[in-house]
């Protein structure tokens, strides 16, 4: 299925893959509104590349937080490959849907 119309926000009322992509972002930081969550949910309904993109985020701030909760200052050379292994394989499994 093409999604071009819905990456391009040409249907009426419904947010663009770049709209999308910030409020994915700015609810790993603050609350969204009732309508941004409704457009953001809208818009996941329909498009699977910022499905991909939310689930990417939501294992990396996951990950960030785990690393933060042990006061570690950097991540070591393990840390960064899981994280990279774990957003690869969010990637393989939503390309396999």
């Amino acid at each position: 299925m093409d999604n071009s119309h819905i990456r391009k926000g040409k249907i009426p009322g419904m947010i663009s893959c770049d709209e999308s992509t910030y409020l994915i972002s700015k609810k790993q930081d603050s609350r969204l509104s009732l309508m941004e969550k409704f457009q953001l949910c809208m818009h996941l309904m329909f498009c699977k590349f910022c499905r991909r993109y939310d689930k990417q985020i939501e294992v990396i701030d996951r990950t960030i937080k785990t690393v933060q909760m042990r006061n570690d200052k950097k991540l070591s050379v393990q840390e960064k490959e899981d994280i990279h292994r774990k957003v690869i394989h969010e990637k393989e499994q939503e390309d396999n849907k």
